[in-house]
């Protein structure tokens, strides 16, 4: 369906670029032709870039009045096309965040408070001043900088500081406790996210019940090349060269820090080095701060995190437990499945929340296990969702609520086959009789993986399949 609508799109934006051509170059339409992103007309030639603001004033076509390019003619769709960035990426070329460089510009890094929640007390920076290379230090709302001449100058500064902290509400806070709680909410009745039947009364009446738990811990999105902004303030602009997925609210929060406007700020978008989602969160952290140093330091600073402030200082895909009870006929199929989740809402506090979170339930928390296949035509179902708030940031990591419900639901299926004593293709076969894209995945999966072939002493085999955003997905694994 998508596809018919962006061709759609397309073909009119064609057709309003050719009749602004026209009237630019004053011929008829019929006399121009378009040609990788250039309309030309006999020696006159303009890009779809020259050509955008008069194309746009113009009224869009009736869409029964668009001819759509046949098949045949097709240059790019269904053929292989290098990507325009491996050149670079392959010689080493390729510009990163971490690789700006210009004459005047210094390098933070800034001690961030140990425990989520903290901030500085008092601090003492002296012996930080007295490594060379070491200029300022500053308190900024994140912690403290240490702004130097280059990097290892400022881990060395940074190292030395002597700081205060207030460690705030959250000192008590780890792994083991949260999934306690996380537990005790389990335990009770939760939103409802999914419904159909009476899950409680068929998991009375069922021949057999597996009852099983799982849970994934918080992850860092640990992207390669490690967060850093450079930030440039003058009087009237701010200029900001990063790895940004979310231009648009960098833009406005570090107009808001400088005083500018956001016309005034503008954002040079280098190679990112990876961002898995951890470069675009509501409150533009690394961007924030980065705008917030160069303000303190009253001079050009490239801020960076170490390895080590990643993984310990931002955001987080949310740790998620998950309990199922699940009761099985004499055949071994399901006859009810009832399913608790608990972990923390990516929307909830987010400008997102009116279109994400209906009635309680972040859709980015369940997604995988509401919307599965395998509940879908089951009579008797319920899935119901904790959201709570611990003092950890959390974020949408790629694939979202995906990576673990994904996980979840195909070993869940994986322990059904088992207690039904049958083969796990066979078994997500039957289950997914109705759903031919997912069945079409597995029996291709299956198929080139040899699927049931004798296999060496020690090796076994799994099989998972999943569909997220679209994608349809089958894995075997031989381990």
């Amino acid at each position: 369906m998508e596809f018919d609508r962006y061709r759609q799109a397309g073909a009119a934006a064609r057709l309003m670029l050719v009749e602004a051509a026209a009237k630019r170059f004053d011929v008829a339409p019929s006399q121009i032709r378009t040609e990788s992103g250039v309309v030309i007309a006999g020696d006159q030639r303009a890009t779809y870039g020259e050509l955008a603001d008069d194309a746009g004033k113009l009224p869009v076509p009736d869409p029964a009045s668009i001819k759509f390019k046949e098949a045949k003619d097709w240059r790019l769709i269904g053929k292989p096309t290098p990507r325009l960035d491996t050149p670079e990426k392959i010689t080493g070329q390729a510009k990163f965040g971490m690789d700006v460089q210009f004459d005047g510009l210094m390098t933070a890094m800034v001690a961030r408070p140990p425990v989520f929640g903290g901030s500085v007390k008092s601090f003492e920076g002296a012996a930080a001043l007295a490594v060379p290379g070491v200029h300022k230090v500053v308190q900024v709302p994140s912690g403290v900088a240490v702004i130097a001449d280059h990097y290892w100058a400022a881990k060395l500064g940074r190292d030395a500081l002597e700081i205060d902290w207030d460690l705030g509400p959250n000192t008590g806070l780890d792994s083991q406790k949260l999934l306690s709680s996380f537990r005790k909410l389990a335990a009770t009745p939760g939103i409802s996210a999914g419904k159909a039947g009476d899950a409680t009364a068929a998991l009375g009446k069922a021949a057999k019940k597996i009852n099983v738990e799982y849970s994934v811990p918080y992850l860092a999105h640990a992207p390669m090349e490690p967060l850093n902004c450079t930030v440039k303030i003058s009087q009237d602009k701010c200029e900001i060269w990063t790895g940004t997925q979310f231009q648009t609210l960098d833009q406005m929060i570090a107009g808001k820090i400088t005083g500018l406007k956001p016309e005034q700020v503008e954002i040079h978008t280098e190679f990112l080095g990876g961002g898995f989602g951890r470069r675009a969160n509501p409150t533009s952290d690394f961007v924030a701060e980065a705008v917030q140093v160069a303000k303190a330091a009253g001079a050009p600073v490239k801020t960076v995190w170490s390895r080590e402030d990643d993984i310990r200082g931002g955001y987080y895909r949310s740790m998620f437990l998950h309990q199922a009870n699940v009761g099985l006929d004499a055949d071994g199929m399901p006859v009810a499945w009832k399913h608790v989740l608990v972990g923390q809402s990516i929307m909830a506090d987010t400008s997102l929340e009116a279109s994400m979170v209906k009635g309680g339930v972040d859709k980015t928390s369940v997604e995988g296990v509401a919307d599965s296949p395998y509940l879908e035509h089951l009579a008797n179902h319920q899935v119901e969702l904790h959201s709570p708030k611990t003092g950890i940031a959390v974020l949408w990591l790629r694939s979202v609520g995906h990576t673990h419900t994904a996980f979840v639901m195909e070993s869940l299926i994986d322990e059904l086959a088992e207690a039904a004593g049958k083969d796990p293709v066979e078994y997500g076969r039957t289950l997914l009789k109705n759903h031919p894209r997912h069945l079409g995945v597995l029996n291709l999966a299956v198929e080139k993986a040899n699927w049931g072939a004798p296999l060496p002493d020690g090796h076994a085999v799994g099989v998972a399949v999943h569909e997220s955003f679209g994608s349809y997905v089958a894995q075997v694994a031989e381990v």
